[in-house]
């Protein structure tokens, strides 16, 4: 392969040789404080683990397992077949790797005989209090077909006749068992003052320190609801300009991601029943983490997790390569502090499928134990190349590929900065 000498200088440019390794950085003694993974195999028949979140102890997560076989007959040709399912089902999981159990008392809402449809998991949390709630978007229809209808020549979608659909807040104990449910569709529907014709779509959900939750809808505006954790509600905010995710501070206060002529995100001051200053917003993220310590939120880039102080400060905890992993296997990313950040891990790389629960410490490398690093300086990073350098360094024992992002200096004024 001929490379030109202009590419071979910026390629020496780019790969710099240093003794420095991991993803975190140097102190003076010549450590590194990095975070370090940590892999705990699932054991079990589970094929796939979808939506996922974590208390300060434990993670929960819903995955698919063999559900067995299962008959079907057409109801119009009469011919009959078999086909293997999958059940979907809700797991708890000790931060440690220890205690993986299946919560046994978890249904989701039944669709009624008359309708088809199902019910889908929107979203899932935990509050301050160790509460997990559900986010359940129950969708039905049925097909008003008329007595003459003959399914051989006839079109039965011209039939089709779509139900009122609702999402649902659902509170469980730790068997997954239902303790509260709050219809948030139905509590939008009344304040919006549309009645039960009407469907609303929930957009996000966030809890605070007291329990609180907080969504927000589209109707005659958009409008922002906080309720109590009994379900009344304790305020409302009407701002078109809202649109974006939600999260919990660090100091226990609610703020939304809205959109104006420019990106602001917003606390909810509940006291006022308004909001408050406006927080410091990054350029570049991709979703957004509960605050902890002197860090008012997190949030992860394309690239890498960072933190957000009260003075705007915004510094980076870790970028994901580094840590061998790829942010777009993760399910259920939680920093449950400055020290520890877990999340659920999908490996298809190989025949059979990984799924596994992913600690990362935060801790001290000394020199002796660093591998050399070559730097990869790029802006973005695309999933091709991503892929190699994870190959590279998860195989070699002596040198890492260190990646550094210059996209994550962005500002929401210079996308280029």
């Amino acid at each position: 392969m001929k490379i030109t000498r202009i590419t071979a200088l910026l390629l020496s440019g780019l790969l710099l040789l240093s003794i420095l390794a991991g993803c975190g950085k140097e102190e003076e003694s010549g450590s590194l404080i990095t975070y370090l993974p940590t892999f705990h195999k699932l054991e079990g028949q589970i094929n796939s683990v979808g939506t996922a979140c974590s208390s300060t102890d434990a993670m929960y997560f819903f995955a698919y397992i063999p559900g067995g076989v299962e008959t079907y007959t057409d109801q119009f040709t009469g011919e009959t077949f078999e086909y293997e399912t999958d059940q979907e089902v809700l797991f708890r999981i000790n931060l440690d790797g220890t205690g993986l159990e299946q919560m046994t008392d978890f249904v989701k809402t039944e669709i009624p005989e008359d309708r088809q449809g199902g019910a889908y998991i929107n979203n899932m949390l935990v509050g301050p209090d160790g509460a997990l709630w559900i986010i359940e978007n129950v969708n039905t229809y049925y097909y008003d077909l008329p007595e003459n209808f003959d399914p051989m020549t006839g079109d039965m979608w011209q039939y089709y006749t779509e139900d009122q659909n609702s999402t649902i807040a659902r509170k469980l104990d730790q068997t997954g068992a239902t303790v509260a449910s709050l219809d948030l569709s139905a509590i939008a529907a009344e304040l919006d003052g549309a009645g039960e014709d009407m469907s609303y779509y929930i957009y996000n959900v966030c809890v605070d320190q007291a329990g609180n939750l907080y969504f927000y809808f589209y109707g005659q505006a958009g409008t922002l609801v906080v309720l109590s954790p009994d379900g009344q509600v304790l305020m409302t905010l009407e701002d078109d300009n809202i649109g974006g995710n939600m999260v919990r501070l660090n100091d226990g206060r609610v703020a939304v991601m809205c959109y104006g002529e420019s990106m602001s995100m917003r606390p909810v001051d509940l006291e006022k029943k308004d909001w408050g200053e406006a927080l410091t917003t990054p350029a570049d993220f991709y979703n957004f983490f509960s605050g902890a310590g002197e860090y008012l939120y997190f949030y992860s880039t394309s690239s890498s997790v960072m933190g957000c102080k009260a003075d705007g400060t915004i510094e980076k905890l870790f970028t994901w390569i580094n840590c061998d992993l790829s942010q777009d296997e993760l399910q259920g990313i939680t920093v449950c502090s400055l020290d520890k950040v877990v999340a659920m891990r999908n490996d298809w790389s190989s025949e059979e499928p990984t799924n596994e629960l992913v600690v990362l410490d935060r801790a001290e490398i000394t020199p002796e134990n660093q591998r050399k690093t070559l730097t990869l300086a790029v802006m973005w990073l695309n999933y091709d190349l991503r892929n190699v350098v994870l190959d590279y360094n998860r195989s070699n024992t002596e040198y890492r590929i260190e990646v550094q992002d210059y996209s994550e200096f962005n500002t929401q004024d210079d996308y280029n900065a």
